[in-house]
């Protein structure tokens, strides 16, 4: 540690200049100031090269509350303690003399010490535990901790916040206490929370991310401190590591910079949002990156898609219910019709529609996927990335293009709802997504982006759904107690009075045949919950309901 230390010390160009100062007239002055602000900066400006900044306590403070700012008036043991590590060292007669060699120097205490005077490292770390009456550590701020402006200690990877023990601005003691916590963390952890190159910690992150089966991350400021996230499934984000936020500013340049060089994200740009992605090719991911700016920092929603190979996973390889398989297995084959699929980002709609796909068999069936992006590859499917054109655009062009299937990776618009019923009655079994909070509601919004042009009504809209509907899904993907991933779906596939209902526009009617038939996600997350197989928090997360 200490060779890492002296090149870490060579490199610096220039030493900070100390200050002299007579201790009792210090002392003097603080006894009669009342300004808490005053005494503050008079402590960050008091050292003998010390640069004090608490007391190594070890005490913990909880994160995410406000830090007071107020400072306690100084009293005399506090700046006497310091010397008193001198006089153990090196004894009474000659502390004196040692504390001007310190400020003289123009260099911190540590380098000095060690240095010029041949402690060494564990005689000094016992001199200040015994001084300070806690056992301590030595560690180099960029490690597992840093300082804050408000000047506690944080631990990166909790974002708990300590008191502790500055050597200099670059080397600190930690409470033994807070440290023994951190001998627990793995390898990876400690790689990530540990490192000086950011772009490795972020690497390091995208590979956790991928073996705990994590599809997002995200990166917020705030305030003085920049936090990664893990985004749950069914809502809420874990945190898994904390950095400054100086550190946050480059991670987040840096992430532009990258994304600028495989789209079309402008760098220099910090106050509108932006889209980009990245390619990792180590990894054999591609991330899709979403920029937007903040009053506390600008965040980043990074999302991880496998890029290697062919997508070949079929229906009862991703656990969903027999009855569910038997019920679209029929329906892939379909000559013609609307299938439907919904739900919120990152649930799997495009995995289930892909392996729909495979059902159909890609090697004797024309299939055209239109795509924002292109995520994950199906063999012997013609597979077109919309970014030049729009999906409207893009359903006319299929149709002229003979194929068997079309898929539309998104209905955004009027023109594509419109464009989608028309591929769907004319031949060719279609499918869509759309953003809903269950099966009922994605036609309905699905009807309703259709009427938007004006060119077709809202009565023929649900005429020419009621017609052509195959199957409404909704799905939501849970994470159960064993840590295995399961889709949970429910889903119309409507019958002739259904069909009628449709066409009526009762869809509350509808709603209540599926709490009937006891098909509704909630009804389903309740099952789960009652089984034991996910957690109480878990089940409030995915319904909704306490």
């Amino acid at each position: 540690m200490l060779d890492k230390l002296i090149k870490k010390k060579a490199d610096n160009t220039e030493a900070k200049e100390e200050k002299k100062f007579d201790l009792g007239s210090i002392l003097k002055k603080k006894e009669n100031t009342e300004s808490v602000e005053e005494n503050k900066k008079e402590r960050k400006e008091l050292n003998f090269g010390f640069k004090l900044k608490g007391k190594g306590s070890g005490e913990v403070r909880q994160p995410n509350r406000a830090v007071s700012r107020s400072l306690p008036v100084a009293s005399p043991e506090l700046y006497e303690k310091p010397r008193r590590v001198i006089v153990k060292l090196f004894g009474e007669d000659l502390s004196d003399s040692i504390m001007d060699e310190i400020v003289k120097s123009g260099k911190d205490r540590y380098t000095y010490l060690t240095m010029e005077k041949g402690i060494k490292e564990d005689v000094l770390i016992k001199a200040y535990s015994e001084v300070y009456g806690n056992g301590y550590v030595l560690k180099l701020e960029g490690g597992d901790f840093f300082v804050d402006k408000d000047g506690y200690l944080v631990d990166r990877e909790t974002g708990f916040k300590y008191h502790y023990l500055p050597i200099d601005k670059d080397v600190i003691l930690i409470p033994r206490s807070v440290y023994n916590q951190k001998l627990d963390v793995s390898k990876v952890e400690e790689d990530v929370a540990g490192g000086v190159d950011l772009w490795k910690i972020f690497v390091d992150v995208i590979r956790m991310s991928i073996s705990e089966r994590v599809n997002d991350i995200i990166i917020e400021g705030q305030g003085s401190i920049y936090k990664l996230f893990y985004k749950q499934l069914g809502g809420g984000k874990l945190s898994i590591m904390t950095l400054t936020f100086d550190e946050g500013v480059q991670l987040v340049q840096m992430l532009k910079n990258r994304a600028s060089e495989y789209s079309e994200v402008m760098a220099n740009v910090d106050d509108k949002p932006q889209s980009g992605r990245i390619e990792l090719k180590e990894l054999r991911v591609e991330l899709r990156l979403e920029f937007q700016p903040s009053v506390e920092g600008e965040s980043i929603a990074v999302r991880i898609f496998n890029v290697s190979g062919y997508f070949n996973k079929r229906l009862n390889e991703l656990k969903y219910d027999e009855a569910f398989i038997e019920e679209v297995k029929k329906i892939a084959i379909r000559k013609n019709g609307l299938i439907l699929v919904s739900g919120s980002t990152g649930q799997g709609k495009s995995t289930l529609i892909k392996s729909m796909l495979i059902e159909a068999d890609p090697e004797v069936r024309r299939i055209i996927l239109l795509e924002d992006p292109v995520e994950m590859k199906v063999k012997g499917t013609t597979q077109m990335p919309v970014g030049k054109f729009s999906f409207a655009d893009g359903v006319r062009s299929c149709m002229r293009a003979v194929p068997d299937i079309i898929v539309v990776g998104e209905t955004r618009d009027g023109e594509t709802a419109k464009n989608t019923i028309d591929a769907s009655m004319s031949g060719h079994l279609t499918y869509t997504t759309i953003h809903a909070n269950d099966c009922i509601g994605a036609i309905e919004r699905f009807i309703l982006k259709a009427v938007e042009t004006g060119d077709m009504s809202a009565e023929d809209a649900r005429f020419n759904i009621s017609s052509t509907l195959l199957i409404s899904v909704n799905q939501i993907l849970v994470k159960l107690t064993d840590g295995r991933i399961k889709p949970i779906v429910e889903y119309l596939i409507p019958d002739h009075e259904e069909r009628i209902l449709l066409r009526e526009g009762k869809f509350e009617e509808l709603r209540e045949r599926m709490k009937e038939k006891g098909m509704t996600l909630n009804q389903q997350v309740n099952k789960l919950y009652k089984d034991g197989l996910i957690t109480e928090d878990q089940y409030v997360s995915y319904s909704g309901v306490k």
